[in-house]
C-alpha cells in the first residue's frame, strides 16, 4: 500500500508496541510507496520508531521483494480508515499471510472474520494488539488461518473476478 495518512499506520505502530509486551521477539516491518505530498507523514512515522532496532521500514520496494516480505511474515496489519477492496490483504493471503484489520470498507470486504484474518472488534491499537496476541499464541488456529487465507486468495483470478463485476453491473436497474 502507500505511505499516507488514510493508512493510519502510527496505529500499527502502537499495535505493534503494545504486543510487543507479550510478544517479545515480535518484529514490524512498514513497506509502502511514498509520495512527495506526505513527507511529513513519513517523517513523523520514521520519528516514532526512531531507536527500534526491530521495526523496518522499506519504501518503494519492488514487487518481488516485497512479496518475499509478505511470504516470510506472519501477519499484515490493515488499519485504513477506508480501502477500494484491500488487495494487499489478498497479496498476503496468496502467500499464506493471514491479515489482522479494522472493520472498515474494504478492508471487512477482504478478510473473511475468523477464517483468513481477524476484523478487530475496535478499530484501535489496543484492539489490534489484542488480536495479534490470540491469533500468535494459537499455533493451531494461526496454522488453520493461514490454510484458509491461502485458499480464499485462490478463488480471486482475474476470469472469476471479471464475471463476478459483470454480473453486479448486469443487476443494476
Amino acid at each position: 500500500g502507500s505511505i499516507a495518512p488514510v493508512k493510519r499506520i502510527e496505529d500499527a505502530i502502537e499495535a505493534y508496541k503494545i504486543a510487543r509486551a507479550n510478544i517479545p521477539n515480535l518484529k514490524l516491518t512498514i513497506i509502502g510507496k511514498t509520495e512527495r505530498a506526505y513527507e511529513e507523514y513519513k517523517s513523523y512515522l520514521q520519528e516514532k520508531i526512531a531507536h527500534d532496532e526491530s521495526v523496518t521500514f522499506l519504501e518503494n520496494a519492488p514487487e518481488e521483494e516485497k512479496k518475499a516480505w509478505l511470504k516470510k511474515s506472519h501477519l499484515l496489519l490493515m488499519t485504513s480508515k477506508k480501502e477500494g477492496y484491500g488487495l494487499v490483504i489478498l497479496e498476503a493471503a496468496s502467500c499464506g499471510t493471514p491479515s489482522i484489520g479494522y472493520r472498515t470498507y474494504g478492508i471487512q470486504d477482504a478478510i473473511v472474520h475468523t477464517k483468513t484474518g481477524i476484523l478487530t472488534d475496535e478499530n484501535n491499537p489496543d484492539s489490534l494488539a489484542k488480536s495479534i496476541c490470540t491469533l500468535l499464541s494459537n499455533p493451531a488456529r494461526y496454522t488453520n488461518m493461514q490454510q484458509a487465507a491461502f485458499a480464499h486468495a485462490t478463488t480471486h483470478r482475474e476470469r472469476s473476478t471479471t464475471l463476478a463485476f459483470e454480473r453486479i453491473v448486469d443487476e443494476r436497474p
